[in-house]
């Protein structure tokens, strides 16, 4: 018996130190005060009874789209996200929140801010690495922006007429972003 544990202790080793390493590589990518997207509150998009669909399908095509600068830092609000993948998620580098508010995505369609694509709400304070659910995918090749918004009812719940942009000097606190068209990476 000594003889079989003995010609696996190698790989006993190897698979231990694997999965210390992995515990080790996640606990550093993900350090930080984010919020999980199984938190039940963050999940909550309804609209006074109506589905998260019509509320987040607003869109406002007078609204036209800033320059492109990469993010916007203002103070004590800011928001900050770097390009990336298209997928069903935006993952945002950054937040800072002086009161509860909300992280909300839009697309650009033809240098207009186009339909809000997901939405998650924050309690106030510094948050990295947040993962935003969407209830449509980014395409590849494509602009989107990241806006900061107030919680207007503080009932944690997204209404796009009622929870306001943030702004500095009259302008919207955002972070703008592209997605990578190529599906095989970098």
């Amino acid at each position: 018996m000594w003889l079989k544990i003995s010609s696996y202790r190698d790989f006993i080793i190897v698979a231990i130190a694997a999965f210390l390493l992995g515990f080790g590589v996640a606990s550093l990518v993900w350090q930080g005060d984010g919020i999980s997207l199984a938190e039940e509150d963050s999940a909550s998009l309804e609209d006074n009874g109506s589905s998260a669909t019509s509320t987040l399908t607003n869109n406002d095509n007078n609204v036209k789209a800033p320059p492109a600068s990469g993010s916007t830092i203002s103070g004590i609000n800011e928001v900050r996200v770097s390009n990336q993948r298209a997928g069903n998620t935006v993952v945002v580098d950054q937040v800072v929140l002086a009161n509860p508010g909300w992280i909300v995505v839009r697309e650009e369609v033809s240098g207009k801010i186009g339909n809000i694509l997901g939405a998650l709400w924050l309690p106030r304070g510094t948050h990295k690495m947040i993962a935003v659910e969407l209830l449509r995918p980014t395409v590849g090749a494509g602009k989107y922006h990241v806006f900061l918004s107030s919680d207007g009812g503080n009932n944690r719940t997204f209404d796009s007429k009622e929870d306001t942009y943030l702004t500095k000097n009259s302008a919207p606190i955002e972070s703008v972003f592209e997605t990578i068209a190529s599906s095989t990476g970098w």
